[in-house]
């Protein structure tokens, strides 16, 4: 097999493949219990042949499709995906360009590729993309008949199942701030035995302290969305409490979310006028925060607007945007692995 390019995908291995392990687990043992008789218990009255896998995001997002495409690479080596499933992906990188559809492409992949009678099966049906649905059929996700785990993927998705999911099995991956939003009480507690999250504390806050070290920031800016998502994703109650700490200004500018019915021009006009506000403010630093934005064709022209041509730095919190910045900064997060950040500095 050719050796794959990836992002943040290869610095998320272990984790993904933490991810995979707990749901072996779920399935051998049923629950993960609190004790070990417990254990024996489950393992002895929840004997499971098959386990049913469906998807669910929150927009198209090149993480999500190589969490997706990882996931599918550890069943291949499991079993439960047919053999040389993965050689036709070892030259895509969906960190560096994804299209509206692709994950859907690949999940119908790997959908077509299960093994027959093998443990693990993913579901045709069982996918999902919330930024193309109506909120009126977001109740077609949950409490399925034909899946028993679903990954959910960011946290929309996430506070919907912790809300609404009953039946089944979920794991929300990529969750802004699992706790903060709710999905689950705390780091060692959930709300419900059917619910489980990846969560990581701590990474934006090593993520703002090695941007500050690099770019030395004193008025840290950010755009972020009216709305709850919005202030999750842009982690702005852990920025905050960092600059009490750390000695920087975090000045903020707010816009609607984005609307899909003009196809995001509204938005984008807002967020340009949000970074002309916020230099004129003195922002010297502008900290680019995951939202609705189209990064891979809008960000540059976003940027040119008014940002670049200030030689205002930038610190993002992806480092798959690396393709409009010069350098990228990496240091010590999830998993024992590598994470990012990216930025550009004059």
């Amino acid at each position: 097999m050719k050796k794959r390019r990836v992002g943040a995908a290869r610095r998320y291995l272990f984790g993904v493949l933490l991810v995979v392990s707990m749901v072996l687990q779920i399935f051998q043992t049923g629950i993960p219990a609190r004790t070990e008789k417990k254990i024996i218990e489950v393992k002895a009255q929840n004997t499971v042949e098959k386990v049913r896998i469906g998807y669910i995001q929150t927009m198209e997002y090149g993480f999500f499709a190589e969490f997706l495409l990882k996931l599918a690479e550890q069943m291949e080596k499991e079993g439960s995906i047919a053999e040389g499933f993965s050689n036709k992906y070892s030259n895509i990188n969906y960190e560096a360009k994804i299209e509206e559809g692709d994950t859907k492409k690949l999940w119908e992949d790997i959908c077509a590729n299960n093994v027959e009678g093998a443990r693990y099966q993913f579901v045709k049906e069982a996918f999902f993309d919330m930024n193309l649905m109506k909120e009126d059929q977001y109740e077609t996700m949950a409490n399925r008949d034909d899946v028993d785990l679903m990954f959910a993927m960011g946290t929309h998705p996430g506070v919907y199942m912790k809300e609404h999911e009953k039946k089944n099995n979920y794991m929300v991956i990529m969750a802004a701030d699992p706790v903060a939003s709710g999905i689950v009480k705390s780091k060692t507690e959930r709300f419900t035995d059917n619910s489980y999250a990846e969560i990581d504390d701590n990474g934006y806050r090593r993520q703002i302290r090695a941007g500050i070290k690099f770019l030395h920031f004193k008025k840290l800016g950010i755009v972020y969305e009216d709305s709850e998502d919005g202030r999750l994703y842009a982690a702005l109650d852990i920025v905050e409490e960092e600059s009490e700490k750390l000695g920087f200004e975090v000045l903020t500018e707010v816009i609607p979310p984005m609307s899909t019915k003009d196809k995001g021009k509204k938005f984008y006009k807002d967020l340009k006028k949000a970074y002309r506000n916020l230099i004129d403010r003195g922002m010297d630093t502008l900290y680019i925060t995951a939202s609705g934005m189209d990064y891979n064709q809008k960000l540059r022209e976003v940027l040119s607007d008014s940002i670049l041509p200030n030689k205002i730095k930038t610190l993002g919190q992806d480092d798959k945007w690396s393709t409009v910045w010069d350098f990228s900064i990496r240091y010590r997060t999830r998993s024992d692995t590598y994470d990012g950040a990216v930025g550009q500095i004059y």
